[in-house]
Formats: structure tokens, C-alpha cells, sequence
């Protein structure tokens, strides 16, 4: 699937209302699950394919995401380098690192910010996690 870019991500979010959250993901398929996931259970979705597509995004439409759900494992640049460079924009904003490689955390931030979902997971499995960090 092809991403649109940050000028098709803004009038989508502009025209969509709901909690957004920014899913990114170097895995189509995972994106599209995720994706549709989150529709379903009335969440806008906003989507990049990379860390450096996600940070064009955010800078688009930054200070609207409500959740940054990331794959932790991606080439160039890794979900762990993505949330730092977002949550210097955007601190209390949180960070939903999903990876098939989670031992355990190499975080330094307080557990507030974020959570580790293990892929794969179930929808009610993530949208627990999510409600959790957006409460």
C-alpha cells in the first residue's frame, strides 16, 4: 500500500473526528491491521511506513496525536529513535511500542508515557493497551 504523504494525512485529519493515532509500522500489513483495528473502535488513524515519514507527519499535524503507536524494529531509523524525537516535540503525549522482539524495556522514561505489546496481539488486546495509556 502506498502511503499518500503528509498533505493527504492532513485533510483526512481534518475531516475525521476521533482520538488520533499516528501507527507506523515498515510492515503494510501490519499498518492495514492496526489500521482497521482502530477505525473500528472509532479512532482516527494516521499512518507512515518509516521513522522519517512519521516525523513528516508529526509535523504536519503533531500536536493533535493523541497516541504514537510504533514498531520498535524498522531500518534507518527504530521506533525507540522515532519517541525520543517525538517526545521532544510533544512530552506527555504516549508512545505504544509494539515489536515480535520485546524482552524487556531499554527505556529510561517513566512507564506513564509508554507500554511494550508483543506481536502478535489480539484487537482487544490492543485497545486495552491504548485505553490504558490514554486514561
Amino acid at each position: 500500500m502506498a502511503s499518500h504523504g503528509p498533505l493527504f494525512a492532513f485533510i483526512l485529519w481534518i475531516l475525521m473526528p476521533g482520538k488520533v493515532v499516528l501507527v507506523v509500522d515498515d510492515e503494510p500489513s501490519v499498518r492495514r491491521i492496526v489500521k482497521t483495528i482502530l477505525q473500528r473502535e472509532g479512532f482516527q488513524t494516521l499512518e507512515a511506513g518509516s521513522g522519517s515519514e512519521a516525523l513528516d507527519l508529526i509535523q504536519v499535524v503533531g500536536s493533535d496525536i493523541d497516541l504514537l503507536l510504533t514498531d520498535i524494529v524498522m531500518p534507518r531509523m527504530d521506533g525507540i529513535s522515532l519517541a525520543e524525537s517525538f517526545w521532544e516535540l510533544f512530552p506527555l503525549v504516549p508512545v505504544l511500542f509494539m515489536s515480535g522482539f520485546i524482552s524487556s524495556g531499554p527505556f529510561h522514561e517513566p512507564m506513564e508515557r509508554y507500554a511494550l505489546l508483543d506481536k502478535p496481539f489480539t484487537p482487544e488486546t490492543l485497545i486495552k493497551a491504548i485505553h490504558e495509556l490514554m486514561a
